[in-house]
């Protein structure tokens, strides 16, 4: 059997986990990586070292292009590159597979879309959140009928302070690079919710503020090392106790510029680390939803209303239990006629409750059945980013409904 050759560009640590160590392992039957392309050769030889077999690698993208011969680009770069590498692969004759969000704003959505038509090659979005247990048996529910026609939505998911706080000590703090919180980490969220009602957001309406990181700090230093304020900031962390991190990140600096621990309390910082939307959907049902950046708990919770009955399901993430009672995660039913039901979806291994491993397994080793359609491609990755560009377009127009559909136009 031919094996599919892969190229990754952008090795970060999650490209590392995520590709490149499953490619060269547990999917090396059938695929093989051929590549890496990165500014960091640090980063790329801490690649090689971890790999079975070393491959090639390029700092200059057209270059690896020309010398190797690949099938599939997997697009791991920093959010705001997506859209860069997406289309120069397509327009390479390569298939692509990139990492959420597909991209940052409504201007790059269309051009990806565009050039996906424009070349016939696919683009295939990792939304990995699709394939746990839960959201599977969600949707599984859903599509039969449990409930009936859904009416409304309800999701609220807060961040606690170590996994909300990191998101503001690293790129994803500005507006630039990462879209926002509402672009980068709630579009896992919306296709979710897209997915689960199988239908298309119409509009969004959105309010958030910057309330607790950035200006608001009571101190503030550009990162953590050499900070003269570590003795009384609860969000203090020392990088190079972890060998790993220091390797990877303090050792790139001078190579990338990037700093992996800066501070939370950056002036620079001009993301919300809090807000709420409103979404009506095509066929009738309305959305709320809502994320915090700063919780004391992490999970989520989610409630469907629907004509015959109702669905809720709450989970609770990792240390949280201090704060919140741990419960079994299941899904109850409420139904009109007075009778329950309780499913509890089956606990797996892996990222994302072995979420990582169900998505590469479809990604990678094509012909896998898809009777609930988890494979997301492009429109379904176009509405989950541009529910979070309308949410901050409402929020810098005093709070006004934006329409996904003037945001789509020119695709």
């Amino acid at each position: 059997m031919k094996k599919k050759r892969f190229a990754i560009v952008g090795t970060s640590n999650r490209a590392l986990h995520m590709f490149a160590l499953p490619i060269s392992g547990s999917f090396s039957v059938g695929s093989e990586l051929a590549a890496l392309c990165d500014p960091s050769q640090v980063h790329m030889d801490l690649f090689n070292k971890a790999l079975p077999r070393p491959v090639a690698t390029f700092r200059d993208f057209d270059q690896m292009v020309r010398e190797v011969a690949f099938d599939t680009l997997i697009v791991v770069t920093q959010d705001c590159f997506h859209h860069e590498y997406i289309i120069r692969g397509l327009k390479a004759g390569k298939d692509v597979i990139t990492e959420k969000p597909m991209t940052i704003d409504d201007a790059k959505v269309r051009a990806i879309l565009r050039a996906e038509k424009q070349t016939g090659r696919k683009v295939t979005v990792t939304f990995n959140y699709r394939f746990t247990p839960a959201a599977t048996l969600i949707r599984q529910l859903l599509a039969d009928g449990a409930i009936g026609e859904v009416v409304t939505v309800d999701m609220h998911w807060p961040l606690d302070y170590r996994h909300g706080a990191d998101y503001f000590r690293r790129w994803h703090a500005r507006r630039a690079n990462s879209g926002g919180l509402q672009v980068h980490k709630s579009t896992h969220h919306f296709d979710a919710i897209n997915w689960w009602l199988q239908d298309e957001p119409v509009a969004v309406t959105a309010q958030g503020s910057l309330a607790f990181y950035g200006k608001n700090g009571p101190f503030r230093h550009k990162r953590c090392r050499g900070c003269p304020h570590r003795g009384k900031c609860q969000f203090y962390w020392d990088i190079t106790a972890d060998k790993y991190m220091a390797d990877f990140y303090v050792n790139a600096e001078q190579e990338t510029g990037y700093i992996r621990d800066g501070c939370v309390f950056d002036n620079e910082i001009d993301i919300e680390d809090n807000y709420s939307l409103m979404v009506s959907y095509k066929r009738g049902a309305r959305l709320s939803y809502s994320l915090q950046a700063w919780s004391q708990w992490e999970g989520y919770r989610v409630e469907f209303q629907g004509k015959k009955g109702r669905l809720e399901y709450l989970e609770v993430h990792g240390p949280s239990e201090k704060w919140v009672e741990p419960r079994q995660r299941t899904i109850n039913l409420m139904l009109n006629d007075g009778s329950r039901a309780s499913f509890v979806p089956p606990e797996a291994q892996g990222g994302h409750n072995g979420g990582d491993d169900r998505l590469l397994k479809m990604v990678l080793e094509p012909g896998q059945p898809d009777p609930l359609g988890h494979q997301a491609g492009t429109l379904a990755a176009a509405h989950s980013v541009l529910m979070g560009v309308a949410a901050t377009r409402s929020m810098q127009n005093h709070n006004a409904w934006v329409k996904i559909a003037d945001l789509l136009k020119g695709a």
